[in-house]
């Protein structure tokens, strides 16, 4: 391993740059999300409901008399003269609702209170506050304006922040970076020519033999007596999950027998072996009520594994896209999916459903699945090259598939 870390240095500048990158990336995505969805808020309540002219909210001639009125003599500059108020009315975004408790609100989009690459949220916002509070005071002289949110007037909604989001896409970009430099080092150390043989190896899962050969990969007692082995040690791992730091997820070494399985019997006894983990594990340690869609993962996760690594060649980057597969469709889609589905009373497609799914996914899921996934692939990479002599002395590897495994250091 310290090889692999000696040539993480050396590419050192490449790691700085895509850690520059994708932080001014995340944080440019960000920008254009909330310049086009986001919008200012303003709720208040007035004395008179009655002798309050809120029509004239929607009148340009009065909004550009309030754009005027922001013009400073002695600086000879107009605080409101990035307002486009001409866009503003005739694109029917200065919006004036009048609820059900009487109470009024203004939603106004934020795109039009300045240029479009900002960095200062907060210039923007004052001044969204201030020309909505300058034309409620010149409309409302005689009737008392009170704000629901206080000294702030305006509050912004549907806004993403742009550093958080610089910040996972600089997480992004350095397990990117990790991954493609890592790539780069195991292929300077791949130099074996491997062989296909269609027989015990195989270049493609379309291959007419290969799904033959793995519905019968399980033939004797001593195939049955191994996979129980396995099985028994994925179900202690299953039972001792590790805090990953991401609210309740845990992380287990679980995979890493899943994939033995895979590597040796194959996708269909993979998929099997995965539905039948979860089932167990669920009866063993019993909390909540089954779900099925926790067993189509746990499946679908040992059926990948198996079409990755049986009677093929295997290599870090096979591992690592392996991982990616069950990291992002098995663990962040399929996983957040059944969390939601188990945990919540959710409708389907609801608001509800929609913004908490999002939540789940941005906050704990993805990130999670995206900080583990370099380290996983490794302890992966290196457990099956461990196990390789193993495997191959009881003649359950392929001489060529260790052989190749071998080389690498």
């Amino acid at each position: 391993m310290q090889s692999l870390f000696k040539y993480y240095y050396k590419k050192k500048w490449i790691l700085i740059i895509s850690l520059l990158f994708s932080f001014c990336l995340g944080f440019f995505l960000a920008n254009t999300y909330n310049y086009y969805n986001s919008y200012y808020q303003c709720d208040f309540t007035v004395e008179n409901i009655k002798t309050f002219d809120f029509n004239r909210l929607n009148d340009e001639t009065f909004l550009n008399e309030i754009k005027a009125s922001g013009y400073n003599e002695k600086t000879k500059v107009n605080k409101y003269e990035n307002i486009n108020v001409e866009k503003l009315i005739k694109n029917n975004d200065f919006k004036v609702i009048i609820n059900d408790d009487n109470s009024i609100s203004i939603k106004t989009p934020y795109k039009y209170y300045d240029v479009f690459f900002v960095l200062s949220s907060q210039k923007m916002s004052n001044r969204a506050k201030t020309f909505i509070k300058d034309a409620l005071t010149k409309l409302s002289t005689d009737n008392k304006v009170t704000y629901k949110y206080g000294s702030d007037i305006v509050i912004i909604k549907n806004d993403v922040n742009k550093s958080f989001s610089g910040l996972i896409t600089m997480l992004i970009g350095l397990i990117s970076a990790l991954s493609i430099i890592t790539i780069l080092y195991y292929k300077k150390i791949e130099e074996k020519e491997f062989i296909y043989d269609n027989v015990n190896t195989y270049k493609s899962i379309f291959h007419k033999k290969y799904w033959k050969e793995a519905l019968s990969s399980v033939k004797k007692t001593k195939d049955i007596t191994i996979i129980s082995l396995i099985f028994a040690l994925m179900m202690v791992c299953k039972l001792i999950p590790l805090p990953s730091g991401f609210g309740d997820l845990g992380i287990s070494f679980t995979y890493l027998f899943m994939a033995l399985i895979g590597i040796i019997y194959g996708p269909f006894y993979g998929f099997l072996i995965g539905a039948l983990s979860d089932t167990l594990g669920f009866f063993i340690n019993s909390s909540g009520f089954f779900f099925f869609g926790y067993t189509l993962q746990a499946a679908l996760t040992g059926m990948l594994y198996g079409l990755f690594f049986y009677k093929t060649k295997i290599n870090f980057s096979k591992v690592l896209i392996c991982r990616l597969m069950v990291n992002i469709l098995m663990n962040v889609v399929l996983g957040s999916i059944c969390y939601i589905m188990v945990f919540t009373d959710f409708k389907w497609f609801g608001s509800d459903f929609n913004k908490f799914l999002k939540s789940y996914i941005t906050l704990l899921s993805l990130p999670k699945n995206i900080v583990y996934l370099l380290p996983q692939s490794l302890f992966l990479f290196y457990f099956i090259k461990l196990t390789s002599p193993i495997l191959y002395t009881n003649n359950l590897m392929n001489k060529n598939v260790y052989l190749h495994i071998k080389v690498f250091k």
